[in-house]
Order: structure tokens, then C-alpha cells, then sequence
């Protein structure tokens, strides 16, 4: 199989029964989060917006937009910095997934023997 194929359901034999185990992601592949896109894409609007909010303020002298517009821009970046922990925190646990299932389909073969 290809390195860029997707991976399909593959049997495990466990006792008389065969199990299918959830397809994989290939090396170097990773599953999509998609909310995490949605959320950094949401950031980045908030930042836009708020750098434009304050340079209207400022250009206007109303330092009250000015500081709303530095605001939003900070939420923003918090925004975008909390999707970067969700999807990084995603990747981990499916790779301690993984690897769990690959200890558990080891010791099932040691067992076998």
C-alpha cells in the first residue's frame, strides 16, 4: 500500500472471533480536527477585526474603540492559541491510542504462542 493510500478496517484475531480495529492514519498522514480549523479561522477574524477597530480608534481619537479594537485582538490570540493546544492535545491522545493498541495486539500474540 501507498504511503498517501487511505489505511481501510484491518482484522484482528482475537481467541475464535475476529475483531475489525478502527482504520489507522498512515505515517506522517494526520486525521482532521475540524474544529479546530473553525476556531483558528474564528481567532483570525477577531484579530482582523480588532486591528481594525484600532486603527479607526486611533485614527479617530476615540480611545475607547482604539481599546476595544487592542482587546478583541488579544482575544483573538488566545483563541488561536487554545485551538493550537485542542488539536495538539488531539494528536497526543491518538497516538497514546495507538500505541496502546499495539501493545495490547503484542501481548495477544506473546499469549498466543
Amino acid at each position: 500500500m501507498s504511503a498517501g493510500a487511505a489505511h481501510t478496517a484491518e482484522p484482528v484475531l482475537r481467541g475464535r472471533t475476529t475483531v475489525r480495529r478502527p482504520a489507522r492514519t498512515a505515517p506522517g498522514q494526520r486525521k482532521d480536527h475540524k474544529m479546530s480549523l473553525k476556531d483558528k479561522a474564528e481567532a483570525t477574524s477577531r484579530q482582523l477585526a480588532g486591528a481594525a477597530e484600532e486603527k479607526i480608534g486611533t485614527a479617530t481619537g476615540n480611545d475607547r474603540l482604539a481599546g476595544q479594537g487592542r482587546e478583541h485582538q488579544a482575544e483573538g490570540r488566545l483563541k488561536e492559541a487554545a485551538a493550537e493546544v485542542k488539536e495538539t492535545v488531539a494528536g497526543a491522545a491518538e497516538k497514546a491510542k495507538e500505541a496502546a493498541q499495539d501493545v495490547a495486539d503484542k501481548a495477544g500474540r506473546l499469549f498466543k504462542k
